[in-house]
């Protein structure tokens, strides 16, 4: 079976089709996203069936709130990446989770690092997290991956919650700003 080759739209562009309930335009919007969405989900849940229905609940939490995303703020990933941390972080809370993890043996991590790195990569996001300065790294991978707040990561890291929101931010930017490029690269294939 062949995956389904990616087609690029100009953001601002994809985000007011979406505004408009256009259909069209959330398949294309899964089409490009869900893999890379769905790599880091299983890499902080550690289950990919698990990670699979957060994903489907995320991307209904996006149709439903799409008027909520603000340009402004940050690129569609990232508001996407959010959305999909926090239904995350909202199922590893729940007692069903919990209940499950008592039940559940530990997977196999050679098997669960090979998946991750696959869907995470199949978006160039790897690639670009590998960009980052460590400690940017560290706390992407501490709040963004595996769920920590951000004032766990400060106790984690032993640094003050200050640090830890200036260098997330930081991190943040230099990632929109390697994610736009790629984005750019990868519209140039695809017109070709």
């Amino acid at each position: 079976m062949q995956a389904a080759k990616r087609r690029y739209i100009a953001e601002n562009i994809l985000v007011e089709q979406l505004r408009n309930h256009e259909e069209r335009a959330f398949t294309l919007l899964y089409d490009n996203y869900s893999p890379a969405l769905n790599g880091i989900l299983v890499r902080m849940l550690g289950d990919t069936e698990l990670a699979a229905d957060v994903l489907q609940d995320a991307f209904v939490k996006i149709w439903k709130n799409i008027e909520t995303y603000t340009p402004e703020r940050g690129t569609l990933f990232t508001w996407m990446l959010n959305v999909c941390r926090n239904q995350a972080i909202d199922r590893m809370r729940s007692a069903e989770y919990r209940q499950r993890q008592q039940g559940v043996s530990l997977h196999d991590p050679a098997a669960h690092a090979a998946a991750t790195e696959t869907d995470i990569s199949d978006f160039g996001l790897l690639r670009q997290l590998e960009q980052l300065r460590p400690d940017y790294r560290r706390l992407i991978d501490l709040v963004y991956l595996q769920g920590y707040t951000q004032a766990e990561a400060a106790e984690i890291l032993a640094v003050p919650l200050g640090t830890v929101k200036t260098r997330l931010r930081a991190a943040l930017s230099q990632l929109r700003e390697l994610l736009i490029g790629l984005v750019m690269w990868v519209g140039v294939l695809w017109e070709n």
